[in-house]
């Protein structure tokens, strides 16, 4: 039987998968469970799942809940909003 392959793909999420099924919680997982758990990550970004997978290795959890982590991205810096000046007072 071949392996499943791994729907994401940056190297930091690789191997924190391969880290968090090194976990007892998860290196006696039932194949049938790995392969859903690989399904339903399949549906999220690199980042979320990299997010997602460390969440339950620092939680030490029996699953994995990408949902917690969808619209929480970091947000790029914004620029300053320029100040607003009232006419009156530059004149």
């Amino acid at each position: 039987v071949a392996p499943t392959p791994l729907p994401f793909t940056t190297g930091k999420a690789v191997e924190a998968w391969y880290e968090l099924c090194g976990m007892p919680k998860w290196k006696n997982k039932p194949k049938s469970a790995i392969e859903k758990v690989l399904k339903k990550l399949s549906k999220y970004s690199d980042d979320v799942v990299l997010a997602a997978i460390e969440d339950a290795i620092m939680g030490n959890y029996q699953g994995i809940f990408p949902d917690k982590f969808v619209n929480k991205a970091p947000l790029a810096p914004q620029p300053p909003k320029p100040k607003y000046v009232d006419i009156k007072d530059i004149m």
